[in-house]
């Protein structure tokens, strides 16, 4: 009993941590539905998020207004991104080279925060009531364990909605189906960019803020790591699915936290990324991915 006590704890802090992976993976998978593009720079923007978190929650003003921060912060700066780094670039070039701009995008930001933060990990504050632990059944979970997967579930359900019934939601998904077509019946291409950009980079900044509570530190380069999961999730579930990006998070933070839990910590990276080999190696598209044709 006591180990499948364990286990189950096991399972449900991994369906936490892996949730912001999905949240992560999502913003990911709404850019490379519309532009084709994989955001290397969406770490940052998680970053950028989490520290202004920090500077909220430090002057006492409640998380409420720290997820509000970090949303600000974060789609200001995914929109200078969009603005400065890739717009310029010609239409119709090589894929490759926006990708290479966001790498260099990350890499600005990352230099940005050090400067301005140190290269330190900062603790995080994280109000005492969030941190207190409540039973449910074989399994004790804090407050801030229920707040982020109610405020993932709400997001995730919000994000459907849009996209499904908003003016808006249809245009983006007309304009991922066909871009060209969707210009022809008078959608501007443009606005959608810039609109699934701020989406994007709105959930990394709550997710930035999310986790600096559940780790109780940040540093520079925490957003490498997390996106780099993000991306994982995207690749596993299928390139533009975003219910495979949602499964393959999940699955990611349970693989991850139970290799901690029942091997090492120091192999919780090599077996997550071992299981993403092992899936595509039978299902290369991803879980969720049609297949593309080849042409002969």
């Amino acid at each position: 009993m006591e180990f499948l006590g364990t286990f189950v704890q096991q399972l449900a802090n991994g369906v936490v941590l892996g949730s912001v992976y999905a949240l992560i993976a999502i913003g990911l998978t709404l850019i490379f539905g519309v532009l084709g593009l994989v955001n290397l720079a969406q770490g940052e923007f998680f970053t950028v998020g989490a520290y202004a978190g920090l500077l909220v929650l430090s002057h006492g003003l409640g998380v409420p207004a720290a997820l509000l921060a970090g949303v600000l912060a974060a789609v200001a700066v995914g929109l200078l991104t969009e603005q400065l780094a890739l717009r310029p670039l010609p239409h119709g070039i090589d894929p490759h080279i926006p990708m290479v701009a966001t790498i260099g995008v990350s890499i600005v930001l990352q230099q940005i925060a050090s400067k301005l933060f140190t290269t330190r990990a900062l603790p995080y504050p994280t109000p005492p009531l969030l941190a207190e632990r409540v039973g449910l059944g074989p399994v004790r979970v804090e407050y801030l364990d229920l707040l982020i997967l109610a405020l993932v579930v709400a997001l995730m359900a919000a994000l459907t909605l849009f996209l499904k019934r908003s003016k808006l939601g249809i245009a983006i998904r007309a304009v991922a189906e066909n871009g060209r077509a969707a210009s022809l019946v008078g959608i501007n291409r443009r606005f959608v960019i810039l609109a699934v950009f701020a989406i994007s980079s709105a959930l990394a900044g709550i997710g930035g803020v999310l986790v600096g509570m559940y780790f109780n530190n940040v540093n520079p380069y925490v957003g490498f790591p997390i996106a780099l999961k993000g991306l994982a999730a995207v690749i596993i579930g299928g390139l533009g699915s975003a219910v495979g990006a949602v499964v393959a998070g999940l699955m990611i933070g349970i693989v991850e936290v139970l290799a901690v839990g029942y091997v090492s910590s120091s192999w919780r990276d090599a077996i997550a990324f071992g299981v993403m080999i092992l899936i595509l190696l039978v299902r290369p598209a991803g879980l969720f991915g049609r297949p593309s044709a080849e042409k002969v």
